[in-house]
């Protein structure tokens, strides 16, 4: 049986090359993904983030100096926007000008998170096409709305000879 030894130095340099490859492959297939940054954070605080990612992946012990400027940095740009958006606010509202004061409610509050209430068919499997949905909705108002009516003949009245004090 011939063994075959691989020296260290060719199998981290295929690996090398296979990673290039594959992620060259996948960025010209699928695109590299874009990160939105936040409207609040600065150039600074993204330059010390940048340097404390830097710091980490070559494994420097500056990593943790960089992370805490970085988030006091974030802190105090977060701080710095709403202060700004507040003071914003109390113009419009001295100014009276309420078209302004609730775009700027509007910013503050953030994004609404709109999710549809689960809805489970009477089996109890969840509904997920819309026309399902509706005809559930209306499945179930029918039932609640349309219940029979009693009738007089339908009730049961006991008829007992007691007399009941009322006063």
């Amino acid at each position: 049986m011939a063994e075959t030894f691989y020296d260290d130095s060719t199998v981290n340099a295929q690996w090398s090359t296979l990673k290039t490859s594959i992620r060259k492959a996948t960025l010209g297939q699928l695109g590299e993904i874009l990160r939105h940054k936040r409207d609040w954070i600065s150039d600074r605080t993204l330059q010390l983030f940048a340097k404390a990612r830097d710091a980490r992946l070559i494994n420097s012990p500056e990593f943790r100096i960089f992370r805490r400027l970085a988030t006091r940095s974030a802190k105090g740009d977060r701080k710095q926007y709403w202060e700004a958006i507040a003071d914003n606010m109390e113009a419009a509202t001295v100014a009276a000008d309420i078209v302004k004061l609730f775009r700027l409610i509007r910013v503050a509050a953030g994004k609404r998170q709109t999710s549809e209430p689960l809805l489970r068919s009477t089996t109890g499997q969840l509904i997920q096409e819309t026309e399902q949905k509706i005809q559930r909705w209306v499945e179930h108002f029918d039932g609640l709305l349309n219940r029979p009516s009693n009738q007089a003949g339908s009730l049961q009245v006991s008829s007992s000879s007691e007399t009941y004090d009322t006063n």
